[in-house]
């Protein structure tokens, strides 16, 4: 038997699971954090953690990393709204577009402030598939102070492969780099590096801001290292404003006192050799595609 248990993460409709078979109870914890959007579903799990638990399969993202400051998700929309009332110019945010937390606070901070966000054809699919589930930022629902931009790249690719429909539906509320052009201070603008030319054709500002809001370490990738560079060259200044879709070490410690589990299994992490000093229950080292049997 399979039970889901709602998890507070970044991504939407994120569970953890309860596998029960051959008299065994394994837990395996998936993505999760406590301090984002969904952190009433990491309390009310807290008290409702089943127990008996022979395995817990536990992600481990953070560990290994600085224990700062638990930075909330509420702390990243008042940042942004600070931000976007502080900065001239177009702001941009490069976040990922399925980090829906993220995107609910960027719309939230636009509203704040009165700017209007700009969404590409892929983020604005993403929230309009994902507003049946949830009340998302979505302009097909209702949701006003939202465009919708068509980048060169994947509006091309839309067509070429017969999925123009994808881009059509969100006509009325289309947006060109000409409108932005003549009043770029009134825009927040999701961006990722494949619409750089795109974004070379938005005029008449002479500084801005992108908002950098992804794991620090994709820096280092030359394709994300070229477009930063290039964002600097037109004077836009980076700013750093993120926090992680994954738990830190305090929120792991609490999830498996929780949980009172026999052995944990470390996953998702590249510090497993760390599990033994940091939890007080017998950890199993296994490695990548090494069988465990009971």
């Amino acid at each position: 038997m399979i039970t889901p248990y709602r998890v507070d993460h970044s991504a939407f409709d994120s569970h953890a699971f309860l596998i029960e078979s051959e008299n065994k109870r394994i837990f395996y914890s998936g993505d999760f954090r406590g301090h984002g959007r969904k952190s009433e579903a990491y309390k009310w799990f807290l008290g409702h953690a089943p127990q008996n638990i022979d395995y817990l399969l536990m992600e481990g993202s953070q560990i290994g990393k600085k224990n700062d400051k638990i930075i909330t998700e509420e702390d990243i929309q008042k940042e942004l709204t600070s931000i976007f009332s502080k900065e001239t110019g177009p702001k941009f945010v490069f976040t990922s577009s399925q980090n829906i937390d993220r995107l609910v606070s960027v719309f939230k901070a636009c509203i704040k402030t009165n700017h209007i966000l700009v969404l590409d054809i892929y983020s604005a699919n993403v929230l309009h598939t994902l507003s049946q589930f949830a009340n998302l930022p979505d302009p097909l629902n209702g949701f006003i102070n939202i465009n919708v931009m068509f980048p060169y790249r994947t509006t091309k690719m839309l067509f070429d492969r017969n999925k123009k429909s994808y881009a059509k539906k969100f006509k009325p509320f289309y947006i060109n780099k000409k409108i932005i052009s003549k009043n770029p201070d009134k825009y927040v603008i999701l961006v990722r590096p494949s619409m750089q030319k795109d974004i070379d054709k938005i005029q008449n500002f002479s500084e801005g801001v992108l908002i950098y809001s992804l794991w620090s370490g994709y820096k280092s990738k030359p394709n994300i290292m070229k477009f930063l560079d290039y964002m600097q060259s037109r004077n836009i200044k980076i700013i750093d404003c993120h926090t992680s879709g994954h738990a830190y070490l305090s929120t792991l410690q609490e999830f498996t006192d929780a949980l009172q589990p026999k052995h944990i299994i470390p996953i998702h992490t590249f510090h497993k050799q760390q599990y033994k000093n940091l939890f007080n229950y017998p950890v199993l080292e296994l490695d990548d595609k090494e069988l465990l049997k009971f």
